[in-house]
C-alpha cells in the first residue's frame, strides 16, 4: 500500500498516525519516501480488517527508490 491509499482510508494524516500510534511527523516522512515501512503496513491492514493490504515488495522497492 502506499502512503496516498492509507491517508485515503483514514481522511487524514493524523487519523492514520493515530491508528498507527505514531506522530504525523512520521507519517509525512512516509509521503516523502514514498512508503510506509512493512511493519506499520500490517498494523494498517489489521486496523482496516483487510481494506488495505500490505505488500513487502511495494515498501522495500519504494525504500530503496527513495534512498
Amino acid at each position: 500500500m502506499t502512503p496516498e491509499q492509507a491517508i485515503d482510508h483514514f481522511k487524514t494524516r493524523g487519523a492514520l498516525a493515530k491508528a498507527c500510534e505514531v506522530t504525523e511527523t512520521a507519517v509525512y516522512l512516509w509521503l516523502k519516501q514514498g512508503a510506509i515501512p512493512y511493519d506499520r503496513q500490517c498494523q494498517i491492514q489489521v486496523e482496516t480488517n483487510g481494506a488495505l493490504l500490505a505488500s513487502k515488495e511495494d515498501a522495500e522497492s519504494r525504500e530503496r527508490a527513495a534512498a
